[in-house]
């Protein structure tokens, strides 16, 4: 059961927007293409069965307090309820998603300017329901509740000038929380990301091999750049079992940079181990700059990695609160 608040809410006329759906069932031919200036609302107690299309648009905006329902389509990992593709300011604003097939709002191929507010993601419980997989050159997430069973968040492709802020985040059993790239595509560059004030009431960890946590990144191969990255006051309630709280694996090779990624103010209530990870591909191809300030595992502060069984490998000019640190590889060992 997920209850959520609402702000006041002032509900349009139904001639004064492109598409209205009033309380009750809608089926839509599959999705639904949406052009340049449209207004879509849906009315509390509207259940839309479908998915939207925006490609080439702009200035459209999505908005009300109704629900897109996915439960009557099979899985499809690609499958895109909100798909979006060289847009330019679009909002999504105020409704809820449930049992999605598969990614959730996904916008690429040069975006620019994504809002996405007072969100809910509820019932996704299959596999490859990413919540806000982007490419945005311009993405602001705010007062959200994003459940998901993959990546609440996946940043890729060109991710410039993010804020992220006080959402609510329930990673079920697949994929990270906040994922920094992957390891498809021709080209990645993650610059000004601005994450902070959120919580995330669990992560999973779906296997002992693959063990995307909290704060992860899998950035592999050539054009791969991501720096100025914070993260400031987050809390992480619980990461299930296998699950590490941080998992940064990243090469720089050929035109590639990994810097300047800052943790600051985390609190990481419960974890089955203290365990984390950050690899760059070779000694060679490091990633640089880290800083660990004020991070605490359980009611410990980490101040030197074993405390959060930080492993480095890899990295260069790594600091823990404000002293360097080396390489070190760390075995394991239970929180005490």
């Amino acid at each position: 059961l997920v209850i959520s608040a609402n702000p006041k809410h002032q509900p349009p006329q139904p001639n004064d927007v492109r598409h209205y759906f009033a309380p009750g069932v809608h089926a839509l031919p599959v999705r639904l293409a949406l052009s340049s200036g449209d207004r879509v609302y849906l009315a509390e107690g509207a259940i839309v069965l479908g998915a939207f299309d925006l490609k080439d648009v702009q200035d459209v905006k999505i908005f009300g307090r109704g629900i897109v329902y996915g439960g009557e389509t099979l899985h499809q990992e690609n499958y895109r309820v909100f798909a979006g593709d060289n847009t330019k300011d679009v909002s999504i604003e105020g409704i809820t998603v449930c049992n999605a097939p598969g990614w959730i709002i996904s916008f690429w191929n040069g975006s620019e300017n994504l809002t996405v507010r007072n969100v809910k993601l509820v019932g996704n419980f299959r596999y490859n329901t990413d919540g806000v997989q982007t490419g945005t050159r311009g993405l602001r997430v705010e007062d959200c509740f994003l459940q998901c069973n993959d990546d609440n968040f996946s940043l890729n492709g060109v991710c410039t000038d993010v804020t992220i802020r006080r959402n609510v985040l329930w990673n079920l059993y697949n994929g990270g929380v906040f994922m920094l790239g992957w390891a498809t595509g021709p080209r990645f560059h993650l610059e000004n990301l601005r994450i902070h004030d959120n919580t995330v009431i669990r992560c999973g960890g779906c296997c002992d091999y693959d063990r995307k946590g909290p704060f992860s990144m899998k950035l592999f191969g050539s054009q791969r750049t991501a720096r100025d990255i914070e993260f400031r006051r987050i809390v992480v309630e619980d990461i299930a079992a296998f699950g590490r709280w941080i998992d940064l694996q990243a090469s720089k090779a050929a035109d590639s940079e990994i810097q300047d990624i800052r943790f600051c103010d985390i609190q990481i209530d419960e974890t089955w181990l203290p365990e984390g990870e950050v690899r760059g591909m070779s000694e060679s191809n490091r990633i640089e700059g880290l800083v660990f300030e004020n991070v605490r595992i359980g009611d410990r502060l980490m101040d030197r990695p074993e405390v959060g069984g930080l492993s480095l490998l890899n990295t260069r000019g790594t600091t823990i609160q404000g002293r360097a640190f080396e390489d070190q590889l760390l075995e394991v060992q239970p929180i005490p």
